[in-house]
């Protein structure tokens, strides 16, 4: 081989070196910042609590109240009287009365023995849709039941979008409003029973435990946090604010004349909103 062919064959040697190290270069430069790109999708952020802006109402306990029956189980009014449901979780029997909180006086009592169809499952949550009374039935067997607030007979029965329970129930004048229990809030149409949204989880994917409407506010209260009441917008689903804990105790609740009305194993607790 003369020096001339030597020459070139060194010459395209040091030409390929230098292209394989700016190669090598280039994959390290580029998979390091895919990977970095990578990490920075899929690493999941350290948990940041949610600020959350205390609402602005104060809430006062006015007074309480016994109940004639063990285990009430959901609440409703009709801002003269209130309407509870008492059995347990589980209970062959149901009663449904008409009470006056005021003379403590029982003004219709319906009894049940076909609410719960199979072991598993509980009646929670009560509304009055300003003719009829709805009950939730949530667990193993998922049903909204209308009743005739008259004769106390079973009008209609809808599938319920509720998986666990407790699912309280409110009424907004226009669709009912149930609470799953799991967090999720639906609303449904109580003329076809079909669901008309999925409306929004508590902070932290906490479960909720009461529902109520006043005016365009949704009240809910949650199961594991305290007994947190938050409040939204029934219109946009902002998120207003909230009421702490220790201000509040209880399961189901509901408005009675203004006062936000709070069920628990007790009684019910009567609140004046204060703004």
């Amino acid at each position: 081989m003369g020096v001339k062919g030597l020459k070139l064959k060194t010459s395209c040697m040091h030409s390929y070196l230098r292209l394989k190290r700016w190669l090598i270069f280039f994959v390290l430069i580029t998979f390091g910042l895919f990977t970095s790109c990578i990490e920075e999708i899929i690493e999941p952020e350290e948990d940041v609590e949610e600020e959350l802006t205390v609402h602005s109402y104060t809430l006062n306990k006015t007074g309480n109240i016994g109940l004639p029956y063990a285990n009430p189980m959901g609440i409703a009014s009709d801002d003269e009287n209130l309407w509870i449901i008492f059995g347990a979780h589980n209970a062959e029997e149901h009663q449904l009365v008409y009470y006056n909180p005021n003379t403590h006086e029982e003004l219709k009592s319906f009894v049940y023995h076909d609410l719960i169809e199979e072991l598993g499952t509980g009646v929670y949550g009560l509304t009055w849709d300003e003719e009829y009374v709805w009950i939730s039935v949530s667990g193993n067997t998922n049903k909204l039941v209308k009743v005739s607030p008259d004769s106390g007979e079973i009008l209609q029965t809808w599938t319920s979008p509720t998986t666990l329970g407790p699912s309280d129930l409110a009424w907004d004048r226009d669709l009912i409003w149930i609470g799953s229990g799991t967090g999720p809030i639906y609303t449904i149409n109580p003329a076809s029973g079909g669901s008309e949204h999925k409306w929004t989880h508590l902070p932290n994917e906490d479960r909720d435990q009461g529902i109520a409407i006043r005016d365009d506010e949704v009240w809910v209260s949650s199961l594991f946090q305290d007994n947190d009441v938050h409040i939204y917008n029934r219109l946009t689903g902002a998120h207003l604010g909230y009421i702490p804990d220790g201000v509040v105790r209880g399961g189901r609740f509901c408005f009675y004349q203004g006062k936000l009305t709070v069920l628990d194993a007790s009684g019910v607790k009567f609140y004046e909103i204060i703004e």
